[in-house]
């Protein structure tokens, strides 16, 4: 468990006071791996107290409560039990002077991370064992299915996937109705599955790359900002628009993590690859 030790003395502490610091008792538990995190703050006089009342923000210089003590520090350790916070709080140096809350701190949630900027990357040929399946947007679930299938039925001919399996989009369907997409699984030769599926080789090229890190349910919004990034940049995609709808040289989705070791979504990578018209 975690806890927050919140630090507190006069507000104005004495020369002595300020020449003990921590006396080495952040430095031990550094060492030790208890300490996890803190640090000093500013005098309460700089502070800035934020109150919202009726809808209105209210601002006003120094700490809130008008106390004889004021927060003037703090640290996160990692202990069994509160029994152990209080004997680590009760070494620090400023327990002598001013007092030390140790309330749990539990563990923040996992935080989303912000994805990174696209950028163009250079792409070789990659042969792949593909299934291909033109369907509804709501049975894309179907064609994702079956990666998991070329992967079993290549570990049955003792053979390993040569990188991250992907969907390949090759045709939306005018007004969105239907798609023709490829379920690929990268192999270093051509290899016979049966009638089902096929051998193929993603183009080499420049692709317009974007990572998504996070569940899937966020790779439309991720689709779309790619899109969008490159009608800003004006790049132009490898791809033409038929009487069918619009057909792409390679518009990838790359399954960066392995379900089986993560199986947690909120921590899967995907790579979204548009191939650039040479």
């Amino acid at each position: 468990m975690r806890y927050l030790l919140m630090i507190a003395g006069s507000e104005e502490p004495t020369e002595e006071q300020l020449a003990i610091g921590c006396g080495g008792w952040s430095d031990d538990l550094l060492e030790r791996g208890i300490l996890v995190g803190g640090g000093g703050l500013h005098p309460p006089a700089t502070a800035t107290t934020v109150r919202v009342r009726d809808g209105e923000v209210l601002l006003s210089d120094g700490p809130f409560a008008e106390t004889k003590d004021q927060i003037g520090g703090y640290a996160v350790l990692e202990c069994a039990d509160l029994d152990e916070a209080v004997d680590h709080a009760s070494r620090h140096p400023a327990a002598s002077y001013g007092t030390i809350r140790s309330p749990p701190a539990p563990r923040l949630s996992r935080i989303p991370e912000r994805n990174p900027m696209p950028s163009i990357v250079d792409r070789n040929e990659q042969r792949y064992v593909g299934y291909r399946a033109t369907v509804a947007f709501d049975g894309m679930a179907d064609v994702a299915h079956r990666i998991a299938a070329i992967i079993g039925a290549l570990a049955e001919r003792g053979l390993q996937p040569a990188c991250a399996p992907f969907l390949r989009y090759r045709v939306l369907g005018t007004d969105m109705q239907t798609v023709t997409v490829e379920a690929g699984v990268p192999v270093a030769e051509p290899v016979d599955l049966g009638d089902e599926y096929f051998n193929d080789a993603l183009p080499a090229g420049k692709y317009a790359q974007a990572t998504h890190h996070g569940s899937p349910d966020g790779l439309f919004a991720a689709t779309a900002d790619l899109l969008a990034w490159g009608e800003k940049e004006e790049v132009r995609w490898d791809r033409t628009i038929e009487a069918d709808g619009e057909h792409w040289a390679a518009r990838l989705e790359i399954y960066r993590t392995d379900p089986r070791a993560e199986p947690d979504p909120a921590n899967w990578d995907t790579d979204l690859c548009f191939r650039l018209a040479d």
